[in-house]
């Protein structure tokens, strides 16, 4: 019996030792994509429509795709700008926040030094952004 305990006890031990942690960077990027599923869904209750969300989702789809490719601060920086996009789509569609997706300190700190809206914008040059072409229930690319 102590050694099916102490054997146990031990397997417990390596796997907390092993445990993946997840960096702020990777949470900061999961909690918008979750938070432009949202805007999303509200954005199909709601049906209205503000241009936010199309540059919400191309911003979390560009921040996925240089997160996967090692660029993670440019990552951070559209990640963080589409999760606040989202915020407006959830708002103007008359839908509340969930306090989840509300940014931690660590995350708030990862937006110092930010660039600028228009700066970020550019990454969208030369796609034409509707919210209506985003009314399909599927939406892809946007998690990581």
């Amino acid at each position: 019996m102590k050694k099916h305990l102490s054997f146990f006890v031990m397997i417990f031990f390596v796997s907390f030792a092993f445990s993946q942690t997840v960096s702020v960077e990777q949470q900061l990027i999961r909690t918008s994509g979750f938070t432009v599923h949202a805007a999303h869904k509200s954005f199909i209750a709601g049906g209205i429509s503000t241009g936010n969300l199309s540059k919400s989702i191309e911003h979390q789809r560009y921040a996925v795709l240089q997160f996967k490719t090692g660029n993670i601060s440019t990552a951070v920086h559209h990640s963080i700008y589409a999760r606040n996009l989202a915020f407006l789509v959830i708002e103007a569609n008359g839908g509340k926040i969930n306090q989840n997706f509300a940014f931690t300190n660590e995350e708030t700190q990862l937006s110092v030094g930010s660039p600028e809206k228009a700066i970020l914008d550019n990454i969208l040059t030369g796609k034409t952004l509707r919210d209506e072409d985003f009314a399909n229930p599927q939406l892809t690319g946007i998690d990581l």
